[in-house]
C-alpha cells in the first residue's frame, strides 16, 4: 500500500503574483489625501481661531485699535487674519523612498514659528519686548489621526481586493 501524496501549486503562484502586485503598491495616494485633509483642517483652524480644545487669544487691546482704525485695508479683527500670507503658505511634500514615504506639512513663511509657539519679540520702532502669544496653527487631533488611520486601511483594503482580482484567486 502506498501513500500519495500531490500538490496543485496553482494555488501558491496565485498567491505568489498577488504578493507581487501588492508589494508594488504606490504609497502616496493615502498620503496625498491626508496632506489636503490637514491643508483644509490649517485653514479651518485660522477661520475658527484654534481648533478642538486648542483656542487662540484675542487680539491685545493695542493690535485690535490698530486694525479698527485701518478697516478697509488690514482690518480684519481675528488673529492672524491680516492679509493671509501666513494662512495661505501652508504646503505639503511627500518624500523619502518608496517602502518608508513621509508627508510633511509646512510653511516657509518665517515669522509662523513665532505664532506656532509663542515668542517674546520687539515690536517694530518700540524699545519694549512684548510677548506674542502662542496660536498654534498647525497640530494632530484624535480626528486627525482616526483620520489618517482610516485613510491607510482604505487604500490597504482597496489594495488587496484588486490585488486578488488581478492574481486570479477570486473572480
Amino acid at each position: 500500500m502506498s501513500v500519495e501524496v500531490s500538490y496543485d501549486t496553482k494555488d501558491v503562484k496565485k498567491l505568489q503574483k498577488l504578493l507581487r502586485i501588492a508589494s508594488s503598491v504606490d504609497p502616496d495616494p493615502p498620503l496625498k489625501r491626508m496632506g489636503v485633509y490637514m491643508i483644509s483642517e490649517t485653514d479651518r483652524t485660522f477661520r475658527e481661531g484654534g481648533r478642538g480644545s486648542v483656542k487662540w487669544s484675542a487680539l491685545s487691546d493695542a493690535t485690535f485699535s490698530i486694525r479698527e482704525s485701518t478697516k478697509g485695508k488690514r482690518g480684519e479683527l481675528r488673529p492672524l487674519m491680516g492679509e493671509g500670507h501666513l494662512r495661505r503658505a501652508f504646503n505639503t511634500k511627500i518624500f523619502g523612498p518608496k517602502k518608508e514615504r513621509n508627508l510633511k506639512i509646512f510653511t516657509p513663511t518665517p515669522y509662523a514659528k513665532f505664532h506656532q509657539e509663542g515668542a517674546r519679540i520687539r515690536i517694530f520702532g518700540r524699545g519694549k519686548l512684548r510677548s506674542l502669544p502662542k496660536r498654534p496653527m498647525l497640530f494632530f487631533t484624535k480626528k486627525d489621526r482616526d483620520r489618517a488611520a482610516q485613510e491607510f486601511k482604505d487604500h490597504a483594503n482597496n489594495v488587496m481586493r484588486d490585488a486578488v482580482h488581478k492574481s486570479g484567486l477570486r473572480k
